[in-house]
């Protein structure tokens, strides 16, 4: 019996099982249900293993790709950006065989700051998002050196076009600061704690 046990040890348990990629399509699809009783958009974590398998297109069909974020994550380097974005092309709206699903899916760097790799995707994939790591966010209304950094984030996504958001907002101070930094979005207990979907 596992409940209770956070999401973070589910996974960590799963890869040493050798079915991590099964879980994160598992709740891939799960996640994906949400857009049937919503009308907001949905960010689903996926790594490039789970990305670059057999089943992962199959998990989008029929789904209003418009209304869906893929933020990479970090929980494997990746070795092999062309194949990544080989895969992720078509659902992005680029290159000749354009995904014919709805829409075109957005793709978010997930954890900016926080993982080596996090500059590497960026640079690699051309991201149409991405989103400060709790770390950088946690404590910046009194950090100087956190607040350069945002404001060279803000800057180098400003150049490239880049939304950028900020995750872990816990208060007032924190989110003033990065809207006086020029980050306008965020996610964190300041706005809300997680909740179940209420479906009808």
């Amino acid at each position: 019996n596992m409940s209770g046990i956070s999401p973070a040890i589910w996974f960590a348990q799963a890869k040493l099982l050798g079915f991590d990629i099964e879980l994160e399509l598992s709740a891939i699809c799960n996640a994906l249900k949400a857009l049937d009783y919503s009308t907001g958009y949905i960010a689903i974590n996926a790594s490039q293993p789970t990305i670059m398998c057999d089943d992962f297109l199959a998990v989008f069909e029929g789904r209003d790709l418009s209304r869906v974020v893929i933020e990479l994550t970090e929980h494997d380097e990746v070795h092999d950006y062309p194949g990544l974005k080989a895969v992720l092309a078509p659902m992005r709206g680029h290159g000749v065989n354009v995904c014919t699903r709805v829409g075109r899916v957005r793709l978010a760097i997930d954890d900016m700051g926080a993982g080596f790799a996090s500059m590497a995707h960026v640079l690699n994939l051309a991201p149409d998002m991405m989103k400060l790591d709790i770390g950088i966010t946690r404590d910046i209304d009194t950090n100087e050196a956190k607040q350069a950094l945002v404001a060279a984030y803000v800057g180098f996504a400003k150049r490239l076009d880049i939304h950028l958001t900020a995750e872990g907002i816990e208060t007032s101070s924190e989110y003033h600061m990065l809207e006086h930094l020029g980050v306008y979005s965020g996610q964190g207990y300041y706005f809300g704690r997680p909740a179940p979907l209420s479906i009808p």
